[in-house]
């Protein structure tokens, strides 16, 4: 049985993660993500991404751990996103709000599911395979930077009628959320 503190591990602002926040500000741009969720058809995704040594150096010197992966997640306002595991290679994140994340839940769900696999060319998500509505095991607002346990099955439900940012940290080696949460992250 999955709990808060196996989930979530929130995380006091710092003078680093607040221009981490004025960071992905610069990609709030919801004409692209209406674009996008009109061809995937899901209101929750991905409009910007960067791997490795294209993440800017400041970022890369901040972190005591190299990110491998920084991206930002978007959500329609009044959407539901796709129940999934992260993917085989990501099984813990450093999230940190951007905008309108003052309402909103990230849930997770406690079961075994037969899972769906798809792959692209930067991960391997793990989607519940059918479409069915469980209910929510844990739900939580994330209002406030956090490592976040991306291995147990998950989602972002916008109830904010606003256009929703969150930008995300993956890091090399995969920690696990245990490994991740239990770290000093910053230098500051």
């Amino acid at each position: 049985m999955i709990d808060l503190n196996s989930v979530v591990k929130k995380i006091e602002w710092n003078s680093f993660l607040l221009l981490l926040q004025k960071y992905g500000t610069e990609y709030v741009n919801n004409d692209l993500v209406d674009e996008i969720a009109n061809k995937t058809g899901n209101g929750h995704t991905i409009i910007h991404r960067q791997l490795d040594n294209n993440i800017p150096t400041w970022i890369q010197s901040g972190l005591k751990y190299k990110p491998i992966v920084l991206q930002i997640f978007a959500s329609q306002p009044s959407s539901v996103g796709t129940i999934h595991k992260d993917g085989i290679q990501r099984k813990s994140a450093l999230n940190i709000p951007i905008c309108n994340c003052d309402s909103g839940l990230t849930e997770w769900f406690d079961g075994d599911f037969k899972e769906l696999k798809i792959s692209n060319e930067y991960t391997q998500i793990r989607l519940i395979d059918g479409l069915y509505e469980y209910e929510p095991t844990i739900s939580i607002n994330i209002n406030q930077p956090c490592v976040l346990n991306t291995d147990i099955w998950h989602r972002v439900h916008n109830t904010n009628q606003n256009y929703r940012y969150m930008l995300s940290i993956r890091f090399e080696g995969n920690p696990s959320f245990l490994e991740l949460s239990s770290r000093e992250l910053f230098y500051v």
